[in-house]
């Protein structure tokens, strides 16, 4: 089933057709949605999703404010809870850096490495290495890109 058109960002945009859009017509439209520039580098397919979303905005209405705000206290929350959530207590991370070995342990509210206490594998990557890591991708728990 087609969804109707709808006039967004001064356009006459389909859902079924954004995969046709062209770049140029996809920032166009994400300056007017959200009356700013795109993030410089920002992906095509990010684009794409705004556009379906504006569109699907206007055709169904917005979230609710109660499920808006659910989700903005999810995000919140996400952030502060960064601590070991995926790996036991007692867990070993082991990562081996310019021929040095470093041992890392995982503690119920964060890590301990070379007998001190860290927030966030972050804290740890920086210290060992001098400039900013992620954590987790220096450990070898994320990949990257």
């Amino acid at each position: 089933m087609k969804c109707e058109k709808i006039a967004v960002a001064t356009e006459n945009l389909n859902i079924d057709d954004i995969k046709e859009t062209s770049r140029g017509q996809l920032l166009d439209s994400w300056k007017k949605i959200y009356r700013t520039d795109a993030p410089k580098g920002i992906s095509r397919r990010l684009m794409e999703h705004a556009a379906a979303y504006s569109i699907q905005s206007k055709i169904h209405g917005q979230l609710p404010r109660s499920i808006q705000l659910k989700l903005k206290r999810f995000q919140n929350n996400s952030h502060n809870n960064k601590v070991s959530s995926d790996l036991p207590e007692g867990t070993v991370l082991m990562r081996e850096w310019h021929g040095d070995n470093y041992r890392v342990v995982v503690l119920r509210n964060g890590y301990e490495w070379n007998n001190t206490h860290f927030k966030s594998l972050s804290e740890i990557a920086r210290s060992i290495t001098g400039t900013r890591w992620s954590g987790p991708r220096f450990f070898g728990l994320r990949r990257s890109g």
